[in-house]
């Protein structure tokens, strides 16, 4: 298992340096050529977006990544598991990408932007297929074939930038780079589904009944949770949306892709603990599951505390010449930001800890809480403080999240972490 980890480990680390560089130049890009107005815009629109793709995936990808880390690629229930979550995550993305064109004028009415209003509809479109790519990035999670796991998440990215580039050198107007998202996702779920359909063949949906209804089960107990997971990271961008203008919003999330993009790392080892986490609850073997965390946690609190202090110096200057003197405000933002992750880095691996060990409905009190104090302290802080309000929220809420997971993995899992 450790071979492999690490190796799994190795291709993600490629995929997050693809990844990172992708992000930052996407945002460095529409920031500097569209301005930090249009950035706010689309920043606001895409935690639109990734909050209702939560409800278009509806937590399937959660479920199948349960159920395929349980099996063998013989295994003759896989292709019964792997048809079942497509069949259903067909049908609820087309459900919710569908409805989500009619919440196009009360965007702009909640975030009091013709900007925001104006670049809803071209990202929409992706809907449906990020959350059809997210259950099929999560079967080959489930199955560990994390090189193409890897290869893919840096594809979704490579695609966005080329897209990016591209609208740029043929002067398409701002007001459609949500198109630069949705073609990206079109093009990701091409080679993803021939990937996984080469991998498990897919049945009849009339085979698929019981585990439909047990893929149903798991996502209505864990959709909440995958709400507020992706909602948490995205709650200051939002609250800022209704408080202030565009182009403030611009000028926060140039320090918050930076921020991310540091909270991916924590993501990458995620993705390869997640099903180690599942075989071990599933074989019961507690004490080597709190021997793994406790190991992995404080690796990473000394690699995320060196990286954390080496982007203090290099950010200034990042933004200074990358993308222009408009946004160097965001420096103080960054560095309040970062001291959040310098602080609960260990723990973030694990976010998704009681799910993979069977306690969906304790993942969703966990997320639920989390985000519920987001969003408090973000109004609150907000309110008196502005920008920088926000990003002490968000390092307040990292600290808050920390302490509730050691609670949680007591009572429910019975470790100490």
């Amino acid at each position: 298992m450790d071979k492999k980890f690490r190796k799994d480990v190795s291709w993600n680390v490629v995929s997050f340096l693809v990844v990172g560089v992708s992000g930052i130049l996407l945002n460095v890009l529409i920031g500097r050529y569209y301005g930090a107005s249009l950035l706010g815009a689309f920043n606001i629109n895409f935690a639109v977006y990734i909050f209702l793709s939560q409800l278009a995936v509806f937590g399937i990808h959660l479920s199948v990544l349960k159920y395929v880390s349980h099996h063998e690629h013989n295994d003759p229930d896989l292709e019964l598991i792997v048809s079942s979550a497509l069949y259903l995550v067909i049908t609820t993305s087309l459900t919710v990408t569908t409805l989500s064109n009619f919440l196009t004028p009360l965007l702009g009415n909640i975030f009091n932007s013709e900007l925001v209003q104006k670049t809803w509809v071209p990202l929409s479109i992706g809907l449906f297929f990020f959350a059809l790519n997210k259950t099929l990035l999560n079967i080959l999670n489930g199955l560990r074939l994390m090189h193409f796991f890897a290869v893919a998440q840096a594809l979704r990215y490579i695609f966005a930038l080329l897209i990016t580039i591209s609208f740029i050198l043929l002067n398409v107007d701002g007001s459609h780079i949500g198109f630069v998202i949705s073609l990206s996702e079109i093009f990701l779920s091409i080679i993803l589904l021939t990937i996984v359909l080469t991998t498990v063949s897919l049945t009849s949906p009339k085979k698929c009944t019981a585990w439909i209804v047990a893929h149903l089960t798991f996502g209505k107990h864990s959709i909440i949770g995958g709400i507020m997971s992706e909602l948490n990271t995205r709650v200051d961008v939002l609250v800022l949306g209704v408080m202030v203008n565009d182009a403030l919003v611009g000028i926060y999330t140039v320090a918050l892709m930076i921020f991310e993009g540091f909270v991916q790392i924590a993501m990458i080892l995620r993705n390869n603990y997640n099903p180690i986490i599942s075989k071990l609850i599933n074989n019961k073997e507690l004490t080597r599951l709190a021997d793994v965390i406790k190991s992995g946690r404080n690796k990473f609190y000394l690699v995320m505390l060196g990286l954390a202090l080496t982007s203090f110096i290099v950010y200034p200057f990042f933004v200074k010449f990358f993308i222009g003197p408009e946004f160097i405000s965001s420096v103080k933002l960054y560095i309040i930001l970062m001291t959040g992750v310098i602080l609960s880095a260990g723990y973030l691996p694990f976010d998704m800890l009681l799910s993979q060990s069977g306690h969906p409905k304790a993942q969703s009190f966990y997320k639920s809480s989390v985000v519920l104090g987001n969003v408090l302290l973000n109004f609150i802080f907000i309110y008196y403080f502005g920008l920088v309000g926000a990003a002490i929220a968000t390092c307040l809420v990292f600290l808050l999240s920390v302490i509730l997971l050691k609670a949680l993995a007591a009572k429910y899992i019975l470790i100490r972490i």
